[in-house]
């Protein structure tokens, strides 16, 4: 027969490994619907569409909506992603930034997401933030919760600058993807499948 003090430090040995299992793994937590409503995919800049890519392409990424404004200052989208939650959306060419050159190139990207409730903004700010903080580092990050800004290089961008601001009302989140190379997009772009591989 097993002495209790044995029997408690073998159900501490088993309970302490499960807990080192579960908790120490790499495990990211599932994002939610509207996360992926709002970014499609999180491996490009933004609804598979990366900063320095040909502004015609973005119609393509942006398949089956049309924009409700096209010129050479850019496209703009309204999208309904939800009863509860709409977003409008900016592709802007190069040519948009303070002396940067003609470019039809998207120098930078603004969306701008609007909700009915505080609780779902604060959810989608939060999980926003954890994966910005994942894919541009944590280390990049300046400012205070509210309005953070990430400062980083990527491998088809050599530096960007990402900001993501939670409106006062509490209601609305803007994300701005900005190319601060002055307007400078990587030579190799064009020979680039934007994940990196020549």
């Amino acid at each position: 027969m097993q002495k209790p003090g044995a029997y408690i430090i073998t159900l501490l040995t088993i309970g302490i490994s499960l807990l080192f299992q579960s908790g120490c793994a790499d495990r990211i937590p599932p994002k939610s619907e509207l996360f992926y409503s709002v970014f499609l995919d999180d491996s490009s800049t933004f609804r598979h569409t990366f900063l320095g890519e040909a502004l015609r392409e973005v119609v393509k990424h942006e398949e089956g909506v049309r924009p409700i404004h096209q010129d050479a200052f850019g496209l703009k989208y309204e999208l309904e992603l939800s009863p509860d939650c709409r977003m409008m959306i900016h592709y802007l060419p190069q040519s948009m930034k303070s002396g940067g050159a003609e470019s039809r190139r998207i120098a930078s990207i603004v969306a701008n997401v609007n909700l009915t409730s505080e609780v779902e903004t604060a959810r989608l700010y939060n999980e926003i933030e954890d994966h910005f903080n994942l894919l541009y580092g944590r280390e990049n990050l300046t400012g205070k919760y509210g309005n953070y800004i990430w400062n980083c290089s990527k491998n088809y961008i050599s530096s960007m600058e990402v900001r993501l601001t939670l409106g006062n009302d509490q209601k609305n989140i803007l994300m701005n993807f900005v190319d601060t190379q002055s307007g400078q997009i990587i030579d190799s772009l064009e020979n680039k499948d934007f994940t990196g591989n020549p």
